[in-house]
């Protein structure tokens, strides 16, 4: 797994639904690995020029991208503006690294630990989902994205694409009530 990338996706945003509004805020901070780098945010060809040390942060929609001409680093936050508490902060991987397979290791009952699958692709994939010996293949159209059943406590989750397309997971734990 590399820790730098030239292009990112958000797998989620602002307009995304979630049953818990826990996406209502989505961001991207990009911080540049080198001097000079040329970040180009949502698809502008006007670039921020950024010197390491330096970071921009932009709110997004789910598909919103990041690219840049140099490496740079990107951490995906969500939370839901009207919480108290509710944070989620992940280091998010560049698409060039993102894969048809994944595994989520944690399963929580009590916090509800789901998953939210986003298909970045032009066209549908099916994702097939192993949970102890309970498997279960669900359909996502292109550009969008379906959040699992709870990953029970004691429990991990296989996920793979059917036909090795690529996708993205998150993983997300206390995903009821209202995140007070």
């Amino acid at each position: 797994l590399r820790l730098w990338g030239k292009s990112f996706k958000a797998p989620v945003g602002q307009s995304t639904w979630f049953e818990t509004n826990g996406v209502l805020y989505s961001s991207m901070s990009v911080m540049p690995g080198s001097d000079s780098t040329k970040a180009y945010v949502k698809g502008s060809s006007d670039p921020s020029t950024l010197n390491m040390g330096e970071s921009i942060h932009v709110l997004v929609n789910q598909g919103d991208t990041v690219t840049s001409d140099k490496d740079v680093q990107v951490d995906f936050l969500t939370g839901d503006k009207g919480s108290t508490y509710e944070l989620r902060w992940y280091s998010l991987r560049a698409t060039e690294d993102w894969s048809d397979k994944y595994l989520s290791p944690v399963g929580d009952t009590d916090g509800e630990t789901k998953l939210v699958i986003y298909n970045p692709n032009t066209f549908a994939i099916n994702v097939k989902t192993t949970v102890n010996d309970d498997e279960k293949t669900q359909n996502i159209d292109a550009g969008k994205h379906l959040v699992s059943s709870v990953i029970k406590t004691g429990s991990a989750a296989l996920l793979e694409e059917t036909n090795g397309n690529n996708f993205i997971v998150l993983s997300v734990t206390d995903t009821k009530g209202g995140g007070q």
